[in-house]
């Protein structure tokens, strides 16, 4: 209505404009009509009481207000998308209001608002708009939360998202969305959607940390998600060893675990490798997994030998028991350490003072105070013998040396050579060369020693019999002569023949040396028996394996059972030497005690640093000590009334010192080379010395495990070891090596208790290596390897269900909420209606 160009909308200032109008035409009728002018006035103030009465009626109407926080990033599929869609518009009903946000590297600037039931293909068509406005390349969970959580409608947030960040840390928001009152409920669904359609690596498994020379389990589980059975190659690698390799196949939707044993591990970083390679006619993408494994280096073992010969036993057990051992023999040729620097114990064989360098004394001293083993076994170069009489030697020793008498006396010994002379010894001049080998030998030898060679082919032929050296000397050189080369090998009769000499000969040790270049027709049985002959008759074996065709396992063999040492040459030029070797015998003094049997008992303290069960074997020798006040005591012998430590030890500074009176090489412990508990009784010995000094690294128990938080790769150190939980955590240092070589230090904060932090940024692909100094314990190095995968968006992953499972639980929320376990805001909205509209 239109009033001299006034428009006039407002119903209740119609009324007033009624009203004034009425009123005046009421003025210029009063006169005229009475009964008209009372009616407009009752018409007038009925229509001011209207105007200003506006009555009406209130509606009220209230609707639930629902959020959701959806990932567009590369990594989610259309097909996932879809997923997402249909379960978002589960939750709305003809009296919600959902509002939807979507986020890749950043989130919506506006959700989009959704009134009443809303369908699946109308949040599907939002969701597609914005991944072309968006950036896609990256997902950015916590930014998408940060970004929207002042924009909520309600306190509660659906999360429809895979869980990977490529940047961000959705776990930095966590906390503030829960002290704002809002709660985070992750949609999860089939992780089989999120995996890349064929067979695929899903997990590589091994230990983070295993011991020097141990061999683990490596498993492999390959997943596959298509329809149909799927095949391929599987390979796994150790370093560059394949240990594992075969043609597999993977039923349709099913997971498949191999197991591969690893050889032995030697110590340092080793990488793992493990590759699936797809039938051609799969058309799918090799798969490759990495890991590496931190193998714990065993502390080293200092065997320190007089002579090679000395430490033949010992350094053979050592071996078959796995010890790293860093073996050192005195006669020049090799370097004597004065740095202890990764060794654990030293084992100290019949080396004379004049054989060790100056600083070696006080070195070991340090050494053993420091919480190192020492453990000094005997022989003709030992403790008095060996010019040790008030030294530092003397001082660290649990028994008291005793000089050297001037009387001499040496122990003879019968040694029989048992050479092949079948036809194959005629060539490339090893017949002439066994000769000179025996010749040597002779006349290497003391003029007491007895000596006899037996040649062998089909039958043996006695070329020397058993005789004194000084009387073989003068004819040796002619009865080789009658050595020549013609016949078979057969060695057997041959060992009976040396057995039956050596039976006669009164040398107090008796030994064999057998040559031979071929292949040596044997009988288990037969040489089981004759080889147990000669144990029982303290005869040991040595063997030398000369040529291409020799009989190298066989020889080695005997050798083993024989007690002695096992020798192979391709020149034969060199058996002069290997025989003069295996013979050599230095002379001793009278503080030796040899030349008979001394029983061997317990001593008052008992056996404390090893084990052995009575009754143990005699020894034919042993060097003269005496016990200090202090010492341990645990096997002697007596004599004339008169009581020798064989066995005895104490703890000297924060380390333990054990003397071994007697060898341990046969001369004078023929008889426990060959008792059954000779391993166990020197295994146990070696181990009692073990460094005491403090925490090694290769004594903590530990686990370093990693993950990556979009550009951040995260360290997670795990301390088992009770001893240092229940200590006040030191400064712990990591010295982190980059790909590309890059160094740095990070710094690990404490989590809880026993579990620390440490972060290196920005992260990206390749190998990582990392040192820790928990306080001043080195742990051993460790190693990751970062896929690209893990940066950037990648589809077929699966679910980082991990990430978003936390985000609910943190924020008190659920993972795959129902309709009413979700908390909806409630918003009530009034509307009036006008009984009298104008």
């Amino acid at each position: 209505m239109n009033f001299s160009g006034i428009e006039l909308q407002d119903p209740q200032m119609l009324a007033f404009v009624l009203g004034a109008f009425f009123l005046s035409l009421s003025f210029l009728l009063r006169r005229r009509r009475g009964l008209l002018v009372s009616l407009l006035r009752f018409l007038v103030f009925a229509l001011l009481f209207l105007a200003l009465a506006d009555p009406g009626r209130e509606n009220s109407t209230s609707k639930t207000q629902l959020s959701a926080l959806v990932d567009i990033s590369r990594s989610i599929s259309d097909k996932v998308l879809e997923v997402y869609s249909d379960s978002v518009a589960r939750f709305t009903t003809q009296e919600s209001q959902l509002e939807v946000f979507a986020f890749g590297r950043k989130a919506s600037r506006q959700g989009k608002r959704f009134q009443g039931k809303v369908s699946a293909s109308e949040i599907l068509d939002f969701l597609n708009h914005e991944r072309d406005a968006l950036d896609s390349g990256d997902t950015n969970i916590e930014t998408a939360i940060r970004s929207t959580q002042n924009k909520l409608q309600s306190g509660s947030l659906l999360l429809l998202s895979d869980g990977y960040e490529t940047t961000g840390n959705a776990r930095d928001v966590a906390f503030s969305v829960r002290d704002s009152g809002s709660k985070i409920f992750p949609i999860l669904p089939s992780e089989s959607l999120f995996l890349e359609k064929g067979v695929s690596i899903s997990s590589l498994y091994a230990p983070v940390t295993s011991g020097e020379g141990d061999a683990i389990d490596v498993r492999t589980t390959l997943r596959n998600s298509q329809g149909s059975q799927s095949s391929g190659k599987l390979e796994i690698f150790l370093e560059q060893e394949r240990i594992f390799s075969q043609n597999v196949s993977v039923e349709a939707g099913q997971e498949k675990v191999f197991v591969a044993r690893t050889s032995p591990l030697k110590g340092g970083l080793k990488r793992i490798r493990t590759l699936f390679t797809p039938d051609k006619s799969q058309g799918a993408h090799p798969s490759e997994r990495h890991r590496w494994v931190s193998v714990k280096e065993k502390s080293k073992v200092l065997l320190l030998q007089g002579s090679k010969e000395d430490g033949r036993v010992l350094r053979e057990l050592l071996r078959e028991r796995g010890y790293a051992t860093q073996d050192v023999v005195a006669d020049g040729n090799q370097e004597i350490p004065t740095n202890f620097e990764g060794i654990s114990s030293v084992i100290f064989v019949n080396v004379a003072h004049n054989q060790l360098p100056k600083k070696f004394l006080p070195a070991l001293t340090e050494f053993v105070k420091g919480g190192g083993g020492l453990l000094l076994v005997g022989g003709e170069r030992s403790f008095g013998l060996g010019n040790y009489i008030d030294t530092q030697l003397e001082d660290i020793s649990p028994v008291k040396f005793v000089p050297p008498q001037t009387e001499k006396r040496r122990l003879t010994n019968a040694f029989v050579l048992v050479i092949d002379k079948s036809q194959s010894m005629a060539y490339e001049g090893k017949m002439d060369s066994a000769k000179q080998a025996a010749l040597a030998s002779i006349q290497s030898l003391k003029d007491e020693d007895y000596i006899s060679v037996i040649g062998f082919d089909a039958v043996p032929f006695v070329i020397i019999d058993v005789k004194q050296v000084k009387d073989a000397k003068l004819e040796a050189e002619r009865r080789l002569g009658n050595l020549t080369a013609s016949g078979k090998t057969e060695l057997l009769p041959a060992l009976a023949t040396a057995r039956q000499r050596l039976q006669k000969a009164p040398g107090s040790r008796k030994h064999l040396i057998v040559l031979s270049d071929g292949k040596i027709p044997w009988s288990p049985e037969e040489y089981t028996e004759e080889i147990n002959k000669l144990q029982r008759e303290g005869i040991t074996i040595s063997t030398v394996a000369v040529g291409l065709e020799a009989d190298v396992p066989f020889m080695r063999s005997l050798s083993r059972y024989g007690k002695g040492a096992f020798y192979q040459t391709m020149d034969a030029r060199d058996l002069p030497k290997i025989f003069v070797q295996d013979i050599q015998i230095s002379t001793g003094e009278k503080t030796m005690k040899e030349g008979e049997s001394f029983p061997v008992g317990v001593g008052p303290s008992g056996l404390r640093s090893t084990v052995a069960e009575p009754p143990l074997p005699d020894l034919r020798g042993f060097v003269e000590t005496l016990p200090k006040k202090g010492s341990e005591l645990e096997l002697l012998t007596k004599k004339d009334d008169k009581v020798f430590p064989i066995l005895a030890s104490w703890n000297y500074g924060n380390g333990k010192v054990v003397v071994y009176t007697s060898d341990a090489n046969g001369r004078w412990s023929n008889l426990w080379v060959r008792w059954a508990g000779f391993s166990r009784f020197w295994t146990q010995a070696i181990e009692s010395i073990k460094d005491k000094g403090g925490t090694k690294s290769t004594d903590v128990d530990f686990d370093i495990r990693y993950r990556v938080q979009g550009k951040t790769l995260v360290f997670d150190l795990s301390i088992f070891d009770e001893k240092l939980r229940t200590q006040l955590p030191p400064k712990i240092l990591g010295d982190v090596e980059e790909p590309g070589g890059e160094k740095k230090q990070i710094l690990f904060r404490a989590v809880k208790k026993g579990r620390f932090e440490a972060r290196v940024e920005p992260a990206r692909p390749g190998d990582y290596k990392l040192n820790v100094t928990y306080g001043t314990t080195k742990l051993p190095p460790v190693a990751v390897t970062l896929e690209g995968e893990l940066f950037g968006e990648s589809p077929g992953k699966g679910l980082n269900g991990a990430l978003l499972e936390e985000l609910a639980y943190q924020t008190g929320g659920k993972v795959n909420p129902k309709p009413e376990e979700v908390i909806q805001e409630k918003k009530v909205s009034q509307e009036r209606t006008r009984l009298f509209p104008p």
